[in-house]
């Protein structure tokens, strides 16, 4: 193949056309800790824990308060804190039917 050739081709391919859109977290926690309030997105949830984005001064063994967009609050441990990513083990595993697992 010719090198003018080998340029078209790779300019006209799409590189990240295999790849899904990124979507920005449209929700949010208020995570009390260490007596301060910060409001982190939540990056994934189940029942028994939440991994959250913007969470910072939290190291693991910390308790936490986590209230979440369905306004249910569960109180936690800091499972993993990487920069401003961390991860929290509930106390207690939230029901099946609650409405916060809806809206994950």
């Amino acid at each position: 193949m010719e090198l003018s050739a080998m340029r078209t081709q790779i300019s006209t391919r799409r590189p990240f056309a295999h790849r899904p859109p990124f979507h920005a977290p449209s929700r949010y926690a208020v995570v009390r800790a260490n007596g301060k309030v910060q409001c982190p997105s939540i990056r994934s949830m189940t029942r028994s824990g939440i991994r959250l984005d913007g969470a910072f001064g939290l190291k693991p063994g910390d308790s936490v308060s986590v209230k979440l967009p369905s306004q249910t609050t569960v109180n936690g441990t800091v499972g993993w804190s990487v920069a401003g990513f961390c991860g929290v083990d509930f106390a207690a595993p939230l029901s099946e039917d609650d409405p916060a697992l809806a809206e994950a």
